[in-house]
């Protein structure tokens, strides 16, 4: 490591992180998370281990404000929002899709939607405002055979939040399924699924739950 690397990994490439507040919208575990991550590891098929499967499960459905089922898989939250996405949208479907500006989040949705076939109906906003529900309505009036609506909560890295509770009232109206990216809001913000009409909703353990990476939620 030269002198330059040297002075860019004390200065960037910070360790030394304990005492410090997080404020990033990733990973954020509590002490009381990661000593329940030191512990051993159970089986999977144990009795034990579904008992708190199927408790957690319980909980979500509170946090999350449903009576639908959760499903806790295994892996990103952009593979789970894919694979909502593909197992919901046939080749030719009309998906309206929500894109803030340029935010990384609802522009890799109306990636996902592209690459399952689907024809994107673009509703969009700067990336640092909100999309308008009444633009969101007049692309509904305008399109009568969309089937899906697709639509981040917050652009995270923009902290844009959107009108979920409008645009699902509209989606129900127009006789729609409607997706939701809720990976940064649950457990941090008021999410209330079935209240909103919110047909698929695709959560996250480690930000606002607190919990570690890799086990993306479904409603």
């Amino acid at each position: 490591m030269n002198e330059r690397e040297k002075e860019y990994s004390s200065k960037f490439l910070r360790y030394d992180i304990d005492g410090k507040i997080n404020l990033h919208t990733g990973a954020m575990l509590m002490p009381n998370v990661v000593r329940a991550l030191a512990l051993p590891m159970m089986s999977a098929h144990g009795t034990e281990f579904l008992e708190i499967y199927h408790n957690t499960r319980k909980m979500l459905q509170e946090i999350m404000k449903t009576r639908s089922t959760i499903l806790i898989t295994v892996g990103t939250t952009t593979l789970a929002l894919d694979s909502a996405i593909n197992s919901i949208i046939e080749p030719g479907d009309k998906v309206l899709t929500v894109v803030n500006g340029n935010g990384i989040f609802s522009n890799r949705t109306l990636a996902m939607v592209k690459n399952s076939g689907g024809i994107p109906i673009v509703v969009g906003s700067p990336s640092d405002r909100p999309v308008s529900a009444a633009d969101v309505g007049r692309a509904l009036d305008n399109e009568p055979d969309v089937r899906t609506v697709i639509c981040a909560h917050v652009e995270s890295n923009y902290g844009t939040g959107n009108p979920i509770d409008q645009i699902g009232k509209l989606t129900k109206e127009h006789g729609a399924l409607f997706v939701v990216d809720a990976a940064p809001t649950i457990g941090g913000t008021e999410v209330r699924v079935d209240d909103w009409g919110i047909d698929v909703c695709v959560a996250s353990s480690f930000k606002g739950l607190g919990g570690p990476m890799g086990t993306p939620l479904y409603q």
